[in-house]
């Protein structure tokens, strides 16, 4: 007889006892993750999103109660970053509403969105390094100045002269260079007149006067803009109507699509081939935003043309508030920082009529601007 040979059943006893071993293991393994778990940094386990939560809660708060100061009468709606330095703010510079690079205008490197002091401005404890404008206490009170102005406007001219007064007791020079400051933004905010299509008679006759242009952005291929030649257009009949005066051009590269041409040096272009004389013209070609149309501006008039001592700004009637502003404090800081009389005033306007962006009107809306030349990095 044939016994067919088979494998030897396991026994219960036998099989119970490796499911045991295998189970044991199992949970020595789980010991050992879970204790190597416990022992890492919170970031770099499961609670990574709770610290990360965490974090984004905390900065909120801050900002929350940072923004608290600068949002008493109304909360800027435009990005809020206090531009950051001209080299680097400059913001960034406000923008101009634009459109397609290649065919329409696009942002204007000129013209950019105004925005207001953010928390850190608003709340800024100043600096006392060598070779800055400002200590702890002066630049606490240009603080709350800009602050009580872009939250209060007029409404806060008590508080502001009341400051005013601290700022003179502090440090004098510096007291008289914010008066200038303050009293023109609350001139402007209270009534600047606009002049469309040239500038108003009355002005002076002779090479003192001097005409600014401010640019805007340049085509794709560096063509200008159809907004940049109506700005052309005003300061063409405003320099027929004064042909003694100087004309200022400003703007600096802006064409994608072409490195060599800048707003100023297209405006100049075109304004001398409408027959402007070119001695008359002067060129600023290296700004890249508002404020340094006006610094690098100032500079050339106050150092190479002292003969100038009015200036009138052309732009898109949106626009000439905030340039008019900032030709203002150009010439007052120029003045501050070298120890000499105000090179210019602004004394008028010639608009080009858009219908352009009217946060550029909102004379609240400058502080950041001002911040940018007055900040003791610039």
């Amino acid at each position: 007889m044939t016994v067919s040979r088979g494998r030897k059943r396991r026994t219960p006893r036998r099989s119970g006892l490796i499911w045991a071993v295998f189970a044991a293991v199992l949970l020595l393994l789980c010991a050992v993750l879970l204790l190597r778990y416990l022992r890492l940094p919170e970031g770099s386990r499961g609670g990574e999103a709770v610290g990360v939560v965490q974090q984004i809660a905390g900065a909120a708060a801050q900002t929350d109660s940072a923004d608290t100061v600068s949002e008493e009468a109304e909360n800027a709606a435009d990005g809020a970053e206090r531009p950051a330095r001209e080299s680097t703010a400059a913001e960034q510079h406000v923008q101009e509403e634009g459109q397609n690079a290649q065919t329409q205008p696009v942002q204007s490197a000129s013209d950019e969105s105004v925005t207001a002091p953010d928390a850190e401005a608003a709340s800024v404890q100043g600096t006392t390094e060598p070779g800055k404008r400002y200590n702890e206490q002066t630049y606490q009170l240009v603080t709350d100045l800009v602050v009580t102005m872009r939250n209060h406007g007029l409404e806060g001219a008590d508080s502001i002269r009341a400051l005013l007064e601290e700022l003179k007791a502090a440090d004098p020079e510096l007291g008289v260079l914010w008066e200038g400051i303050m009293d023109y933004w609350m001139e402007i905010s209270a009534d600047l007149p606009l002049y469309p299509g040239v500038l108003p008679d009355g002005l002076p006759e002779d090479d003192s006067l001097c005409i600014v242009v401010l640019g805007f952005q340049l085509m794709y291929d560096g063509d200008m803009a159809p907004e940049l030649e109506g700005r052309c257009e005003i300061a063409l009949a405003s320099a027929r109507k004064y042909p003694n005066a100087y004309i200022v051009v400003t703007g600096g590269g802006t064409a994608a699509g072409n490195h060599s041409a800048t707003e100023a040096g297209v405006m100049a272009d075109w304004l001398i081939g409408q027959g402007i004389r070119p001695e008359r013209i002067i060129v600023e070609d290296r700004s890249m935003t508002t404020d340094q149309n006006a610094v690098f501006s100032c500079a050339i008039l106050a150092e190479e043309y002292p003969q100038i001592k009015e200036v009138a700004i052309v732009s898109s009637d949106y626009h000439v508030a905030l340039g008019s502003m900032m030709f203002t404090e150009a010439g007052l800081l120029y003045a501050y920082e070298n120890n000499c009389g105000v090179p210019y005033r602004v004394v008028s306007n010639a608009a080009y009529a858009t219908t352009g962006n009217p946060e550029y009107s909102n004379t609240r809306r400058f502080s950041s601007y001002i911040w940018v030349m007055a900040d003791p990095t610039y």
